[in-house]
């Protein structure tokens, strides 16, 4: 999978997020069933309906309100400007934010439960190239027609996405529209129920880079619906937004409105279409129930007549153009027909109620429609299940398709809001009627959509599509399992593996808890607190809230044993539920009042279960409770926030009746806006940290003094180090260090070492996704749930002495000491969390000065045979080590180091073997350099998908002998050295092309000869696209530039370096010179000998981290060892003492982790920096 983890990954804008989390218990089976809501245990209560999604966009549009009930225009985009500068102000290789590393952040998943996807594309020739935009998840793409996903894209302003389009006959350009705005009724550009975009985006590399069209940079395009491109001429479009419908004649450069005679049209426009040839003739839809035509290319417009009712979505019949659908939100759902072009239209539908829930029409938020290219009488509809129908010449019968509770294993899932149909749709016979299908659950297939039936027929597209939407999350008590609410998704949970989330409650999921003294009692919620309990560790689950299936219909018990709040909706949509930590029969739920329940484990029955109780009442206005918080090691203490601001405290929480204190009105410059979170010191109970939501600053609030007095800490006032003004989700406190916080953002997370006083992002770039959590897994992994792209996990570090959290005591730590000496309360410099700063702080500073990263083995894992080279994907992060033995290449899964498979490279040859190997995590593809020691048998390069390991093909090099291999990922160039003249013994490197596999070009070496075929290893330093390959036995070192695929220097370097690597970050190229027992240092600007570090004996390899600028130097021995040096000055760290034979190493910067192999022991060692 292809992740980029605010780096090239968190949590803010683009990840290079690593594709799994480290368990260490073997993932659940993939057994992802909606129908595994088990809510009684004496029978199967069916799942809970698809919840309206509209009130999910409601409620967190109510959050991030100002107190004046705006959104401020250009927020978001000001805070990702303010976050930029951050990044810029603080960026540096190694550079760590209270303990996490950048970018130190691993992408959990899940890869398989999908969310809502909003637009998909298909590319016209290459029909595995599909692009998917989510409702705020971004863009993705996947090259093997829906088998994988990646996100592209992840630095747009909003990755909220609402529609694509490619431009035709081109299909590098691809457009992109942001808003997502298909809310209830014509209720305009509503701030309050739509998530706000901004504007259009324009790729011309196939989403490779992105640009804003700087036109739509405005309140009229805050929500664009639709995008469509005149078949005629690519710089005339047609653009839908919540603002009106938009004309523009040179490709976005200026815009007008379209008229109906000479009013502008400025009601909110939902769709909008070209007529499939003639640029001429388009139609359009509003959210008013109208429709309109144009016969002049978009810039004028007539009524259609015919329809009413609410939002219409169009399409032409391509196979007979003058037929127009309809598909409208009026009595559950009606489709209506055109025969002249949209003008008219006559009603050939209803009573499917295609559009409900229920009674209930969801049509303004789940409307989708397709019409058969071949057939202009077949058609699709889709509301919360797909509908199919024919029509008969009198009317449209429809038959429904899908079934949202057979899902995904037999069906389709729930809300479906795009169709697209395989561009070769009916060129094939009945073979080719692939259609696929956006709904909340992801990407699904049919291939024939004239047959799938509701559970026959159905594919699921979701692996690796990341985009699901988390509203909370938790891990349990043994830190094993971890799971969370979603939008639309129900409550999931994985025990490892991105691949292996499972689903125990459904509906939308909300907060969730878990038993801190049993590892198998999970607590789950839906939409206005359903909260329900699993004790088998969320294989069942039961409502607890007093909700009962009777076998007939959800009913509600009898007081006491129920949430009124829950019955009546009195509650917010995700509404705030906590356990005791002190007390797990004790939890608390909040609506608009707080309850309460003392026997939460006691057993469900028909009529009894645990018992509720309102401990306090309404408060003037009504406002919900937002938050709730218990003390840890004192249940007395209480605190719950509402979503208007006030803040209530009570000391005497377990008393039948507490006394509350409201303590916000104690400081008026609190905000009087949404609480997000409530986070009580578990070492100092007067102690209480609160977070705010709203563009809006002082969002992050800390009293000392049970909120008599209060302190902003949102950072120094310095853009650089503050936090920008963003809503504050969550906030999180590490449990290692006093004064380390952690705040979830709308734009990322950020962390301060501090305790609030200043702030850094954690990365630079994931996406530009919100962070509605964070908690902690265990005391050295916090875990991220993010709303749009899944689960997150970083490793937190800590050094004694270290102060500022960058793992070196250095000058900076001695600062912070002696400028926090003699202060009190948690301070950066309280070194020893004593509550003081003094000598003794000091004193620690003093005694590990200039020390820096420990390390040491973790584990020793076997391998199949001997094991030789090896690369790491720090993507997928899957190891890959070639056996010269059996001639294979062995894969495994560094989460728990298992081998995933042994791939036979089917050498026939006797004189092949594998040798090095290289990765380009952007492909995910793995390319082993087969060396040949016959001058009559070519060498080659075997090319393997990392996806589904399989070897997809194989590269004669035309020459012999033994060589590296190297990729530089940011121009998919893969690089070979190799003989590649073997009658004039002429050593020298090929160039391929990555995007075909197919070899461009070779280049001769300046030193030719017998002693010059003896090559050994290559280095791309993929920022200055230059190749560094040592041969002659590792005597000499050509230089080449990629840009031009020249040579262009040639040293001689004396004896026998074996190996060589580079940081692209420092410029710095390195080699192991096993003959002079020493590492050789080149300067990448001049390419000349620059120093050497000396007495490194046995010196066989070398490889590099580029953050920390380590160098881990391989040194062999029975046993043998890796020694640690810092690449700044030469200097020992550590020497690591491994098995039998090192002889190669390589590592995953992003996780801290080095491996190397042992020949004869037949292992490879995995290096850790241990958490501290």
């Amino acid at each position: 999978m292809y992740r980029k983890l605010i780096s090239a990954a968190l949590l803010a804008p683009a990840f290079i997020a690593v594709a799994s989390a480290q368990w260490s218990q073997p993932p659940f089976q993939n057994d992802f069933k909606l129908i595994d809501l088990l809510q009684t245990p004496w029978f199967a209560a069916p799942p809970q309906q698809p919840t309206d999604g509209h009130q999910a966009l409601i409620f967190r549009n109510q959050q991030r309100l100002s107190e004046d009930g705006t959104i401020p225009h250009g927020a978001l985009l000001a805070a990702k400007a303010q976050l930029d500068e951050a990044l810029q102000f603080h960026y540096g290789p190694g550079v760590q934010m209270a303990g996490v590393v950048r970018p130190n952040w691993v992408w959990l998943g899940p890869g398989n439960i999908g969310g809502r996807i909003r637009a998909i594309l298909i590319h016209p020739t290459n029909h595995n190239t599909m692009y998917a935009g989510a409702a705020s998840g971004g863009v993705w793409r996947t090259n093997s027609a829906g088998a994988n996903w990646f996100p592209i894209g992840d630095f747009l302003a909003s990755i909220s996405i609402s529609c694509m389009a490619f431009e035709p006959g081109n299909p590098n350009v691809i457009y992109v529209g942001t808003g997502e705005s298909f809310t209830g009724g014509n209720e305009g550009a509503s701030l309050y129920s739509s998530m706000r975009g901004a504007g259009i985006f324009k790729s011309t590399d196939a989403g490779q880079t992105w640009n804003q069209i700087l036109t739509t940079d405005g309140s009229e395009f805050y929500y664009v619906n639709r995008i469509a491109i005149s078949p005629t001429s690519a710089a005339i479009m047609l653009v839908a937004t919540n603002a009106g419908l938009f004309y523009t004649f040179n490709g976005g450069g200026a815009w007008i409105y379209g008229k109906i005679g000479a009013n502008n049209i400025t009601q909110r426009v939902v769709d909008v279409d070209f007529h499939p040839t003639d640029g001429n003739r388009a139609v359009a839809g509003l959210a008013n129930g109208s429709a309109l035509y144009s016969t002049d290319g978009g810039r004028n417009w007539q009524t259609a007549t015919g329809l009413g009712g609410a939002r219409v979505e169009l399409a032409y019949a391509r196979s007979a153009p003058a037929t127009v659908w309809a598909s409208v939100d009026r009595n559950l759902g009606e489709v209506w027909r055109s025969t002249d072009g949209g003008q008219t239209y006559s009603r050939r539908n209803t009573g499917n109620n295609y559009l409900a829930v229920q009674t209930t029409s969801i049509g303004y938020w789940t409307n989708a429609l397709w019409v058969d290219p071949t057939d202009a009488n077949r058609v699709v509809v889709g509301g919360i299940d797909l509908w199919r129908g024919t029509d008969n010449g009198t009317s449209l019968p429809l038959t429904r398709v899908s079934d949202w509770q057979l899902a995904p294993a037999q069906s389709a899932h729930a809300d479906h809001h795009a169709i697209v149909h395989h561009p070769t749709y009916g060129t094939g016979g009945a073979n080719n009627r692939t259609v696929f299908f956006g709904n909340d659950g992801g990407v699904y297939r049919t291939n024939d959509v004239t047959a799938v039936t509701t559970n026959t027929g159905w594919t699921a597209l979701n692996n690796e599509l990341g985009v699901t939407q988390f509203y909370h999350g938790i891990a349990s008590a043994d830190g094993r399992t971890i799971f969370g609410g979603t939008q639309d998704n129900g409550t999931i949970r994985t025990r490892g593996g991105t691949e292996n989330w499972t689903q125990f409650l459904g509906g939308d999921g909300g907060f969730v808890a878990a038993d801190r003294a049993d590892s198998n009692a999970l607590y789950g919620s839906s939409q206005y607190g359903g909260i329900a309990r699993s004790t088998d560790g969320g294989a069942t689950s039961q409502f607890i809230n007093g909700q009962h299936w009777n076998g007939t219909a959800w009913v509600w018990k009898a007081a006491p044993y129920r949430i009124t709040d829950a019955q009546n909706q009195t509650i917010n949509f995700i509404a705030p539920f906590i356990l005791d930590p002190n007390n797990s029969d004790r939890a608390y739920v909040g609506g608009r009042s707080l309850w309460r329940s003392n026997d939460v484990k006691t057993a469900n029955t028909a009529t009894t279960g645990p018992t509720w109780t309102a401990i306090r009442g309404p408060i003037t206005g009504n406002p919900n409770i937002s938050a709730i918080a218990v003390a840890r090691g004192n249940s007395n203490v209480l605190w719950i926030a509402y979503t208007n601001g006030q803040i209530y405290f009570s000391a005497n929480a377990t008393n039948a009746t507490p006394t509350f204190t409201r303590v916000d009105l104690n400081d008026p410059n609190l905000p009087k806006r949404w609480v997000s979170k409530l986070l009580i010191d578990p070492l100092n109970h007067r102690r209480v940290y609160v977070s705010f939501m709203g563009y809006q600053p002082r969002n992050f609030w800390v009293t000392e003094n049970d909120g008599t007095n209060w302190t902003q800490r949102t950072g120094n006032g310095v853009a650089a180090q503050s936090l920008p003004n963003v809503p504050v989700s969550t906030i999180a406190l590490s449990p290692r260090k006093r004064g380390w916080l952690y705040a979830g953002t709308d734009v990322g997370v950020y962390t301060s070492f501090d305790d609030g006083r200043t702030w850094k992002p954690t990365n630079d770039g994931p996406v530009n996704v919100t962070v509605d959590e964070l908690f902690w897994k265990n005391p050295d992994t916090l875990v991220a749930a993010t709303h749009g792209r899944g689960m997150y996990a970083a490793t937190i570090y800590r050094r004694t002495g270290d102060a500022d959290g960058n793992d070196l005591v250095d000058d900076a730590d001695l600062a912070l000491v002696l400028t926090d000496f003699g202060q009190t309360g948690v301070r950066a410099g309280d070194l020893n969390d004593s509550g003081n700063v003094d000598d003794t702080d000091l004193a620690v500073v003093l005694e590990n000065f200039g020390k820096g990263t420990d390390y040491a083995v973790l584990s020793n894992p076997a391998t199949g045979v001997p094991p030789t080279k090896l690369a790491v994907n720090h993507v997928t992060n899957r190891l890959y080590v070639s056996c010269e033995t059996d001639k294979t290449v062995e894969v495994y899964n560094l989460i728990d180091n298992s081998r995933i498979t042994a791939i036979n490279l089917n050498l026939t040859q006797n004189t092949h073997r594998p040798g090095y190997i290289a990765v380009n995590p952007n492909t995910n593809k793995i390319y082993v350099m087969i060396e040949s020691f016959d001058r009559n048998v070519s060498s080659q390069i075997k090319v393997i998908d990392g996806w589904n390991n399989s070897i997809v093909k194989t590269i004669s090099l035309g020459g012999s002998g033994a060589g590296g291999v190297g990729v530089n990922p940011g121009t998919n160039r893969v690089y070979a050295a190799y003989v590649i003249d073997d009658v004039n013994n002429i050593p020298g490197l090929a160039v391929i092309d990555g995007a075909t596999d197919a070899k461009l070009t070779q280049i001769a070496c300046s030193s030719t000869g017998f002693e010059a075929t003896a090559v050994y290893g290559i280095a791309v330093n993929r920022f200055t696209n230059k190749i560094y390959m040592l041969y002659r036995g590792g005597t000499q070192l050509d230089v080449f530039n990629g840009a031009n695929n020249t040579r262009i220097k040639s040293l001689n370097i004396g004896n026998q370096s074996v190996e060589i690597a580079v940081n692209p970050f420092t410029n710095k190229i390195y080699t192991a010179n096993l003959s002079r027992s020493r590492v050789e240092v080149f300067d990448g600007t001049t390419d000349e000998f620059e120093t050497s570090f000396n007495n490194h004996q046995s010196l066989y390899g070398i490889a590099v981290d580029p953050f920390l600028n380590h160098g881990y130097l391989v040194r062999g021995g029975t046993p043998g060892s890796i020694r640690v040096i810092n690449l700044a000055n030469g200097a020992t760290i550590k020497n690591i003492t491994v098995q039998n034979e090192p002889r190669y190493a390589a590592l995953n910067p992003y996780t801290n982790r080095v491996y190397c192999t042992n020949g004869s022991s037949r292992t490879y060692s995995v290096i850790e920096r241990p958490a501290r």
